[in-house]
């Protein structure tokens, strides 16, 4: 005798977890990307500081095409509106052995757009979050 296992029929209860597991997994991914963009962004303007900073230790102060560079590098990593300390300026150049300060503080702009192909894109409800940001280091001139 030949005994056959029939097939279970499904029921919508299991569909209904099966759809809601996927949806609690998307918006897992959807913050997860979003902690992502906050933490990078962070570490691209820590790297700024560290790299202008270096300059002002080894140069006295920054000139105009640093300042232009820094502008740039800024608005590049999504800085809206910054203010810097006057005395990174290589107008009054700092001597060896004093302090340098590197003091910027501003509002980044993060994107909350998530693309996760060329195909499909998620937006959230808002275009974006504005974040205030401040950098501050100091050293002693090598200049």
């Amino acid at each position: 005798m030949l005994f056959l296992r029939r097939k279970a029929k499904g029921t919508v209860g299991d569909m209904i977890i099966c759809i809601s597991t996927i949806l609690i997994l998307g918006i897992i991914l959807m913050i997860s990307i979003d902690t992502y963009k906050k933490i990078n962004t962070s570490a691209n303007l820590k790297a700024l500081e560290r790299k202008y900073m270096f300059r002002l230790e080894t140069q006295g102060g920054l000139s105009d095409s640093d300042l232009t560079e820094l502008d740039s590098d800024l608005r590049d990593n999504g800085v809206t509106a910054y203010k810097l300390n006057e005395t990174t300026r290589m107008n009054n150049p700092i001597s060896y052995g004093n302090i340098v300060t590197l003091h910027i503080t501003g509002t980044v702009h993060i994107s909350t757009k998530i693309r996760i192909s060329q195909l499909l894109t998620f937006e959230k409800a808002t275009e974006g979050e504005d974040i205030q940001f401040e950098l501050y280091q100091q050293s002693t001139s090598k200049h």
